[in-house]
């Protein structure tokens, strides 16, 4: 659909936030670490998904 943008795109413009925010001094490196982490999880469903079941 016109206007949407992928998963993907989505965590690669908050990964940016995120380095733009450590760079600047506004959160420290261990922190930035922690949501990198965070947003870089697989997600519950998508991994039930693949894995044909539930947690």
């Amino acid at each position: 659909m016109k206007g949407e943008i992928s998963r993907q795109q989505y965590l690669d413009a908050l990964i940016n936030i995120l380095k733009d925010r450590c760079v600047r001094g506004e959160i420290e490196l261990d922190e930035y670490e922690r949501r990198l982490g965070f947003l870089l999880e697989e997600p519950v469903k998508e991994r039930q998904r693949r894995l044909g079941g539930e947690e």
